[in-house]
């Protein structure tokens, strides 16, 4: 009985090892197979890309433009809001190279202006302006006067308007006004 159990282990032993040899060359081979896919990843990631299509001629943002972003669009001490602006020139300028360069159809408000943007076209690109003329009248008329009012955008000017109103005496003589005596 002895010998059947030694028999039988080293069957089970020889198993266990045969498994084990198995399974380590499966390892060994997925880790060749991992080794190949990154060397192949690496490869791509090292070769540069093609290059991008040409921009179109005359790209530009002009002076007025940006004159006009300051003032009608861009209030606040720093320049953050005005970089954002400018960012959203950037991007609607480049889906428009994009779909220029993939010959897409262009949007007919475009054609006259070309690629150049300016204080004509701006709201086209960063919408209506946020803040408008301080000035509503030349001379102000009679009963309006010109106020300065703070305002976390630095200020802002508004108008006052005055009116004549009419003092209401109540009728009736037994009103209990000043008490004499």
């Amino acid at each position: 009985v002895e010998t059947e159990s030694v028999e039988t282990e080293s069957v089970e032993t020889e198993s266990v090892e045969l498994e084990a040899e198995s399974v380590e060359k499966t390892v060994e081979k997925k880790m060749a197979q991992m080794k190949a896919a990154i060397a192949k990843a690496e490869a791509a990631a090292a070769t540069p890309p093609s290059p991008p299509p040409p921009l179109p001629e005359g790209l530009a943002i002009d002076g007025s433009a940006v004159y006009s972003l300051v003032r009608w669009y861009c209030r606040e001490a720093g320049v953050r809001s005005l970089q954002q602006k400018i960012e959203q020139i950037c991007r609607k300028l480049a889906l428009r190279a994009v779909k220029w360069g993939n010959g897409l159809e262009e949007d007919e408000k475009f054609k006259d202006k070309g690629w150049v943007v300016d204080e004509d076209n701006l709201a086209d690109y960063v919408g209506q302006p946020i803040f408008t003329s301080d000035r509503l009248y030349e001379k102000p008329p009679p009963g309006v006067v010109m106020g300065l009012a703070w305002t976390a955008m630095g200020g802002s000017s508004l108008y006052i308007e005055a009116t004549a109103a009419t003092r209401l005496v109540p009728s009736g003589g037994g009103g209990g006004g000043g008490g004499g005596g």
